[in-house]
């Protein structure tokens, strides 16, 4: 289901699906002996530095970059918490 956004909110939504494949990623898992693995990919939060260089891009000022810096934390924590569940049950 998708969500609803609300038109003067959707800058911030377009920005987090920008950056959302720059987020980094880590592997975590297991090897046994004689070839078995259970290694999956892990993501990470996207990276402020990402999104400096976003807000940069697109000119927003000081009060704009802050806000966003905020809101797409709050974005991320709600993603990875999806991710975290998604992953335990699938």
């Amino acid at each position: 289901m998708a969500p609803v956004i609300p038109d003067w909110l959707l800058w911030t939504w377009r920005a987090w699906n920008a950056l959302h494949h720059e987020r980094p990623h880590t592997t975590e898992g297991m090897a046994a002996p004689m070839g078995g693995t259970m290694i999956r990919s892990v993501p990470g939060r996207i990276t402020w530095s990402s999104v400096i260089r976003y807000a940069e891009h697109h000119g927003y000022g000081h009060a704009q970059t802050e806000f966003l810096l905020r809101v797409l934390e709050k974005l991320d924590e709600t993603f990875l918490e999806w991710w975290s569940e998604h992953a335990r049950s699938g």
